[in-house]
C-alpha cells in the first residue's frame, strides 16, 4: 500500500498498511523523484567480506538479496555479507522513495578465503570444505579421521568414523591451561574415562562437568552451554559428527588458560566398554596416551575480522 503526507495531515488508512514491508515504513512525498537502484562492492580479500555500496539515487528505503542459496537478505544502505563458498552469486538491490521502486542486479565472482570458518553443528559438511583433516591427530577403532578449527569464542570438531560409530558414547577432555599441575588430580595413570593428567573440564555423554581443582580429581556438572552438536551423518559409508564448544564457557572455570590446549576423544560402546580413541601422532608413535593440541585462532570466524 502507498502511503502519502498531503499538507503535513497523514491519512486514516496508513494503519491498515503491512509495516513488515520496507516499501510501507516511509511517509513520503510521491511528487519526488523516481529512484533509480545501483550499487558498487569491494571484496575484502583477508576477511572474505563482501562490502556493498549503495549508489542509488531518489531512495529512502533498501532491500538487498544476496543471491545465496538460504536466501540471504539485509535492510541496511551499505551492508557486508559473506558467502558460505565460493561461486557465482546474483545479488539484487531494491530501492524505494516509499512510492515506487527500482531493481538494480548484478553478478558477483566470490572466493571464500581458505583461513576463515562459517561452521555450524547443523549437519552440514559443507562447512568444513576449507578446513583440512588433522595430520597431527591419530585415530583408531571406529575413528577414522578428525577436522578442528578454533576461535576464540568457538571450538568446531568434525569426526569422521565407521558406522559404528553412531552407536557409541562420545566423551571428550580438553585441558585447557595446558598445564598437568591442574585440573585433574590424577598425575600419574591416564584416566580413560575422565579425561586424563591435567584435564580441566569433559563432556561424558552430552554433559558437562568441571574439575574443582583441588588435586582432588573430583569435578561438578555445570547446567548449559556445551556443547552443540549434530545428529550422526552418514554419506558413501562413513559417518560423521560435528560439535561447537563455547571457549568461553570453557575458559571461565580455568585461572589461566592458554590459547594451546589439548583434547582427546574417545569412545565408548552401547555396553560402555571402551571402543575407539584419538591422541596425539606423536603419543601414538611413543604408545602413550596423550591428547593432542589444539590453537586458538588456527583458523578465523568472520565476526573476529
Amino acid at each position: 500500500m502507498k502511503r502519502v503526507i498531503i499538507a503535513g495531515i497523514v491519512l486514516a488508512s496508513l494503519a491498515a498498511c503491512n509495516t513488515a514491508d520496507p516499501e510501507s515504513t516511509y511517509l513520503v512525498d510521491p511528487s519526488k523523484e523516481d529512484p533509480v537502484a545501483d550499487f558498487d562492492y569491494t571484496v575484502e580479500s583477508s576477511s572474505g567480506k563482501v562490502l556493498f555500496t549503495n549508489k542509488s539515487t531518489g531512495s529512502i528505503a533498501y532491500r538487498w538479496i544476496f543471491g545465496d542459496a538460504s536466501g540471504s537478505s539485509s535492510l541496511e544502505e551499505n551492508p557486508s555479507f559473506i558467502y558460505r563458498q565460493s561461486g557465482s552469486y546474483t545479488v539484487s538491490l531494491r530501492a524505494s522513495n516509499g512510492y515506487t521502486s527500482n531493481v538494480k542486479e548484478k553478478v558477483i565472482e566470490y572466493t571464500l578465503p581458505d583461513d576463515v570458518v562459517l561452521i555450524e553443528a547443523d549437519g552440514n559438511l559443507d562447512d568444513w570444505a576449507n578446513v583440512p583433516w588433522r595430520e597431527d591427530v591419530n585415530t583408531f577403532g571406529v575413528v577414522t579421521g578428525i577436522k578442528t578449527a578454533a576461535t576464540s569464542a568457538d571450538l568446531y570438531v568434525l569426526m569422521e568414523g565407521t558406522p559404528e560409530m553412531a552407536g557409541n558414547h562420545i566423551d571428550i577432555s580438553f585441558n585447557m591451561d595446558d598445564n598437568l599441575e591442574t585440573g585433574n588430580g590424577n598425575k600419574t595413570d591416564f584416566d580413560i574415562v575422565k579425561g586424563g593428567p591435567g584435564a580441566d573440564m569433559f563432556v561424558e555423554d552430552g554433559g558437562f562437568f568441571v574439575y574443582n581443582g583441588d588435586g582432588t580429581g573430583n569435578y561438578t556438572w555445570i547446567e548449559g552451554g556445551w556443547p552443540d552438536e549434530s545428529e550422526f551423518i552418514e554419506v558413501d559409508g562413513k559417518v560423521y559428527k560435528e560439535y561447537r564448544f563455547n571457549l568461553e564457557v570453557g575458559q571461565a572455570y580455568v585461572e589461566t588458560p592458554s590459547d594451546r590446549f589439548t583434547m582427546n576423544i574417545w569412545l565408548r560402546d552401547s555396553n560402555w566398554a571402551w571402543s575407539g580413541a584419538t591422541q596425539s601422532r606423536e603419543a601414538a608413535d611413543a604408545k602413550t596416551w596423550d591428547p593432542f593440541y589444539v590453537t586458538v585462532g588456527e583458523y578465523r570466524d568472520p565476526s573476529e575480522l
